[in-house]
């Protein structure tokens, strides 16, 4: 599997045992047809991977982290939660970012109404479901693979970008960076007012055959699934 951001920010915690009790027909993925993205021509499907007890949730900033919580917390749908489990992917990023769990399992459609009620709030940007990890160091692997609002694409002509302007229009998402040595990638981000969150965004751009590849930018980490305790403040590398 081909990941961007795979060894990023929040590798930081790279030791524990994941713990899936859970088997994935009592509440599993029912949703497979939209989780995959594309890798080449190639379409990987995650519901092998699919988590049923986790969601990402992206607001604006630190600034309204404590209305985030208390929205979180208010819902009754989630282990209790603090401002101390708020990380962000970078320090440029202008998403906060949090890893809620709720108190029991859900089927994928579940937990797209979820992820529906927390994008009715104007301090959420988007919310996101959660997958295994698959990174491994050793004996050591992560626990959750998540992805963000970020998606990759690569244009065909790096000085043409009318197609990737157009679309990017078209679906409202947002055209954040040139890769500063790969002159032909750009970053994108997708939120809840875009057309799709950004795995959706990242096969609609693909499949419209504009583009060299576009790949949602996936990022892994390991916590205590025991534990609401997780990382926070990551190093950047």
């Amino acid at each position: 599997m081909k990941h961007f951001l795979i060894v990023g920010a929040l590798l930081t915690l790279l030791s524990c045992e994941p713990d899936y009790d859970i088997v994935d027909g009592e509440a599993g993925c029912d949703c497979r047809e939209e989780l995959y993205y594309s890798y080449g021509d190639e379409k990987v499907f995650l519901d092998s991977l699919f988590l049923n007890d986790y969601l990402l949730v992206g607001f604006e900033n630190q600034d309204r982290s404590e209305k985030v919580i208390d929205l979180i917390n208010e819902t009754g749908m989630f282990h209790a939660t603090g401002k101390s489990d708020i990380f962000r992917n970078s320090q440029e990023d202008s998403h906060s970012l949090l890893l809620v769990q709720t108190l029991t399992p859900k089927t994928c459609s579940q937990l797209k109404k979820i992820i529906e009620q927390l994008e009715n709030n104007p301090d959420v940007a988007f919310s996101n479901l959660t997958f295994k990890g698959t990174f491994c160091i050793g004996f050591d692997c992560s626990d959750v693979m998540i992805y963000t609002d970020e998606f990759t694409v690569k244009v065909k002509d790096e000085n043409n970008l009318s197609d990737l302007q157009d679309i990017a229009k078209e679906t409202n998402t947002k055209i954040k960076e040139q890769n500063k040595f790969m002159p032909d990638v750009y970053i994108l981000s997708a939120d809840k007012t875009s057309k799709g969150n950004s795995l959706q965004m990242s096969n609609y751009f693909y499949e419209t055959g504009k583009f060299v590849y576009v790949e949602p930018n996936f990022i892994e980490t390991c916590f205590n699934r025991d534990s609401t305790e997780l990382p926070s403040e990551p190093e950047v590398e």
